[in-house]
């Protein structure tokens, strides 16, 4: 299946040579920001499509093949499996200058050794590719960099080797396009890159993204009993870890793991078109709803015992006239939510999740998810895969 592709409207500068696009790892498509005025349609659009950035992917491969290099990479490697698991097609957003040097033109990416071999194979999973987006054009001559379409470049006269110093300013030019394109598209973002996350709406991700963003809360309300280090794991990264004898096993299990949430992609996909089309405002809420108070019993639902699970069975035969339960506090904001807010709200599942199984089972998402999330012990998979010096790395984070 092809890739989506944007088509944009741009002005002509005179631009006749057709640029190199530098691969490594995944293919590669560029597009040159600096005389773009529009996007005017998506060429082979997909039913979901998300963008991530270059920090996140890097993540996700030192968590599989090592070293973890902060604390904090835990949080961007989670980011990068929202993308790889939950869309069909996913992009890696990479900061880049077009550079043309006498009769030749190329995109020159910034990114050259932040990602390891192990992230380009967890991205290859989910078919993806390198989006190489041009904030400007620098005209180079004899090592040096001569002049630029950005009047406001800082680094003209410098020497043309350097140009990876620009790394950072760069990923503030390509924020705002970063934000607008998704939206335009009908894409979803996961960004872990503070540069990228500053100022983005938080409506820019999708419905779909708070839906995430509510298992994350209710996962957290829980934490691992204290025993030495202090150490949990987000949701999507427990589930494929714990399913890993060692850090060879993970590009396996993240491929098993999204094979079985294939019809999950599927249903978010469709309900995030449903939201998208020009439906009854009083339909819209209702689905949300539903969906919401789906996602906010995933962890719930996780976390009861067989013992459990069968006594809610057993109570189901005395109450065959019993209404299903209508959870409307559970439609909060789960960027605003409090943590006492938090805490009453997840008592509040675990108390529905008792009586009625048909909260989680009616979505395939929510379903699936529960049941991946039935985890066995985690500080046994932490200790069994990272080293001491990791932990030490995410505690020191955790207390921050």
């Amino acid at each position: 299946m092809n890739h989506p592709s944007p088509v944009y409207m741009a002005i002509n500068n005179g631009e006749n040579t057709s640029p190199y696009v530098p691969t490594f790892g995944l293919p590669a498509s560029g597009a040159d920001l600096y005389k773009i005025l529009s996007v005017e349609y998506i060429k082979n659009p997909a039913p979901s499509w998300c963008f991530t950035d270059v920090d996140s992917a890097a993540a996700l491969g030192r968590i599989i093949d090592g070293p973890i290099t902060h604390g904090s990479d835990l949080a961007a490697a989670e980011t990068a499996l929202r993308a790889i698991l939950f869309h069909e097609k996913v992009d890696v957003l990479i900061p880049t200058i077009k550079v043309n040097e006498g009769n030749f033109s190329r995109y020159e990416r910034l990114d050259r050794g932040i990602r390891n071999e192990a992230s380009f194979k967890a991205f290859q999973i989910a078919n993806a590719f390198d989006f190489l987006p041009a904030v400007e054009l620098v005209q180079v001559g004899e090592g040096k960099i001569l002049t630029s379409t950005n009047p406001n470049c800082n680094f003209i006269s410098d020497d043309y080797k350097n140009l990876n110093l620009q790394y950072n300013s760069t990923l503030n030019a390509v924020a705002d396009f970063a934000h607008a394109l998704p939206i335009q598209s009908g894409a979803s973002t996961c960004f872990s890159n503070p540069a990228l996350m500053k100022g983005i709406p938080h409506s820019a991700a999708g419905f779909i993204d708070k839906l995430h963003k509510q298992v994350d809360l209710s996962w957290n309300v829980k934490s691992t009993p204290s025993m030495g280090l202090n150490i949990s794991l987000p949701p999507l990264l427990a589930i494929v870890l714990s399913r890993s004898n060692n850090r060879e096993d993970i590009i396996n299990t993240l491929k098993e793991v999204r094979q079985e949430l294939c019809d999950s992609r599927v249903e978010l996909a469709t309900l995030n078109e449903m939201l998208d089309k020009c439906m009854d405002h009083r339909d819209i809420e209702y689905q949300s709803q539903r969906y919401e108070e789906s996602f906010s019993c995933i962890v719930a639902e996780s976390r009861l015992t067989n013992a459990q699970v069968n006594w809610r069975s057993l109570k189901k035969i005395y109450r065959w006239m019993l209404p299903a339960v209508q959870l409307t506090s559970m439609a909060v904001n789960p960027l605003t939510i409090g943590p006492v807010e938090l805490a009453k709200l997840y008592r509040s599942t675990v108390s529905a999740v008792n009586k009625d199984e048909r909260l989680v089972s009616r979505s395939i998402a929510a379903s699936t998810v529960a049941n991946l999330l039935k985890v066995p012990n985690i500080k046994e998979t932490i200790d069994t895969l990272f080293t001491n010096e990791e932990k030490l790395l995410i505690q020191k984070e955790l207390n921050k």
